[in-house]
């Protein structure tokens, strides 16, 4: 069965969810790039991965300096993010609990991995190159996305979330992590029926209002493709989803996506004074009708598709 998402729904989930004013993320980025095939680009990947950090600030809490190492690299297709170490957190049923290190950077203060880089950014130069639209302005987010281009800020957005809360060592078939292994604060969530992954967290779940259709396959991430008979077809327009990036369509966090990060312990921002309960549900009903407004639009401009892929982060 279909489900839309609403603010209204988030707005609940900030009533529930550690709220305070919303972080101030610094940021630094570095080229591993020995053979220069980034050269032309590196002011653009620069501002887009600033502008992907301070999205994520906006709907979190703490102060950071996040360091990014972007390694060019043709041994992937398109782009894969992730944090560079972990921290442990405590335990958990299935052993020790460990969060993404530049989650556990912001939500606490320490550097996990002292000066070396907080994220890992691997980019494809062809990709790069031939698909990769670069905003001229990617804090505005105004301008027009070409239709034959994949914006190259909700990339990089949807991989920062890889670094902050969408990653683990579960299976990507099942969830299931290594016996002993410990887990990330993701994999603690992702149960298996014999056929399909979903996401348990609480505050996802109260959004969604139901456990979550994790990507078969490609674990980390929402929903499946329609022609796979599984369930979360309604996923497509989300950040995470896990099949397809449309080309002329920005994607960007959503009420389902700042869920997982209060589910993995990170304390969310509240940007603005909480609404009288009447506010609240005439906001959560006007975003919906919005929401549905811009669903149907996109299905008037879908264009040619572009898969998606998480990388899973090192061992602890």
């Amino acid at each position: 069965m279909k489900r839309n998402i609403s603010r209204a729904a988030l707005l609940a989930l900030m009533s529930a969810a550690p709220m305070a004013a919303h972080a101030t993320l610094a940021y630094t980025v570095s080229f591993n790039d020995p053979l220069n095939l980034a050269a032309g680009y590196r002011s653009q990947i620069d501002a887009q991965l600033g502008a992907a950090v301070a999205a994520w600030g906006t709907h979190l809490a703490g102060n950071a300096d996040i360091d990014i190492e972007v390694r060019m690299s043709t041994n992937l297709a398109y782009a894969s993010g992730h944090s560079a170490t972990s921290a442990y957190v405590g335990e958990a049923a299935g052993g020790a609990l460990w969060a993404q290190g530049m989650a556990y950077k912001i939500s606490s203060g320490i550097d996990p991995n002292g000066s070396a880089p907080d994220v890992i950014l691997d980019l494809n130069p062809n990709y790069m190159a031939n698909t990769l639209w670069f905003d001229p302005n990617p804090y505005a987010r105004t301008a027009a996305v070409p239709g034959n281009r994949t914006d190259a800020e909700s990339v990089f957005i949807h991989e920062i979330g890889h670094a902050l809360a969408f990653n683990g060592w579960g299976d990507r078939l099942t969830g299931r992590t290594p016996t002993g292994f410990g887990m990330s604060t993701w994999d603690q969530y992702v149960s298996y029926d014999g056929a399909n992954m979903f996401f348990n967290g609480p505050n996802a779940m109260r959004v969604y209002g139901a456990p979550v259709p994790v990507t078969s396959g490609n674990n980390f991430h929402f929903g499946n493709a329609p022609a796979s008979g599984r369930p979360g077809a309604d996923l497509v327009n989300d950040l995470f989803n896990g099949w397809v990036f449309y080309n002329g369509q920005r994607y960007g966090i959503g009420a389902l996506d700042e869920a997982v990060l209060a589910d993995v312990g990170l304390t969310l921002a509240s940007p603005v004074p909480e609404p009288s309960a009447g506010a609240m549900l005439l906001l959560g009903l006007a975003c919906l009708c919005g929401w549905r407004h811009q669903t149907k639009n996109h299905r008037r401009q879908r264009s040619r598709q572009r898969s998606i892929s998480a990388m899973v982060f090192g061992a602890p």
